[in-house]
């Protein structure tokens, strides 16, 4: 593996640094060890603290967008728009950053025949997440009571009651959720999930659950938000359906496929479930994913209830 030195960003909070040790390390974890070790020393770093600063700490933000557009581009990831947008989005308060850093030191590790190593500081996961104006309080609060109601016993018919009853209430596409639409917002108190994804190397660890927690918390903690929503992909359903119609027609039958625990088989709605979300319903082409044939579902997480479980 490359070993690249990247700088860290000046003036933000939880500032680590990037280290490229002329040694090599011969210290080779199993990749279980491994696991537990960047775990437990994961740290998240937010844009959300830094903006509600006052003054607000712009420079800080700056540094922390501008070290996540050299990560993407490290990674090839050419969809990235650059710092400037992104910064546009959170002076209005739209959408907030969080990235997950290694926290130890470098770690070597091996996964079945590769070998990886992580450094100290490296960026291995982000998430995006931002107060919604497309989602009022009010509709809101009728999206939650159609849940509580419909899905006291989940099923595929409780769940098609669900959906008939929100249509038309929330956003039809997780794109519409993220449309680029720079107003402001007046006091929103609504979530949304925007996008998350780690890096190849920390697969298998379960690091997105980490990513999502903080957000969450953020959410009810600092936003004071009420609820949160997400759509998720239903990866697998091209090898089960030729078209989205027929893919669409089974979408609740297929979100009700779950182990003996009530976790779906579905790795994207299992992990939302094990986030604290309650998988409402399905929605039909809500994703723009082949592996999905454009299907989805929408997961609603009631943040008042999760942090008086302890959950946040």
């Amino acid at each position: 593996m490359t070993k690249r030195k990247l700088n860290p960003p000046s003036g933000s909070q939880g500032q680590l640094p990037f280290e490229s040790p002329d040694e090599p390390d011969l210290r080779i974890l199993p990749f279980e060890q491994a696991r537990n070790l960047i775990r437990q020393q994961a740290v998240t770093q937010s844009t959300l603290p830094l903006m509600r600063m006052n003054p607000p700490d712009i420079m800080g933000v700056n540094n922390l967008y501008a070290d996540f557009d050299r990560y993407l581009h490290l990674r090839q990831k050419e969809w990235f728009e650059g710092p400037a947008e992104f910064l546009v989005r959170i002076h209005l308060g739209d959408e907030h950053l969080i990235l997950l850093r290694h926290g130890g030191e470098a770690v070597t590790f091996t996964r079945g025949d590769e070998t990886h190593r992580i450094e100290q500081g490296e960026i291995i996961g982000h998430l995006t997440h931002k107060a919604t104006g497309r989602i009022t309080q009010q509709e809101a609060e009728e999206v939650s009571e159609a849940i509580r109601e419909e899905l006291g016993v989940p099923s595929a018919e409780a769940m098609s009651r669900v959906y008939d009853r929100i249509r038309g209430l929330v956003p039809p596409r997780w794109d519409t959720v993220e449309a680029r639409d720079f107003r402001p917002r007046e006091n929103p108190r609504v979530g949304f999930l925007v996008y998350t994804e780690v890096d190849d190397k920390v697969a298998g660890m379960r690091m997105v659950d980490s990513l999502t927690s903080a957000a969450l918390t953020e959410m009810h903690d600092v936003l004071g938000f009420r609820y949160a929503f997400a759509y998720g992909r239903m990866v697998g359903l091209d090898g089960k359906y030729q078209t989205p119609a027929q893919a669409a027609r089974h979408l609740n039958q297929e979100l009700m496929i779950r182990d003996e625990h009530g976790i779906s088989l579905y790795p994207s709605v299992a992990f939302h479930q094990r986030a604290g979300a309650t998988v409402a319903c399905g929605m039909p082409n809500c994703a723009l994913d082949d592996r999905s044939i454009n299907q989805g579902f929408l997961a609603w997480y009631d943040l008042e209830e999760l942090k008086r479980r302890g959950r946040l």
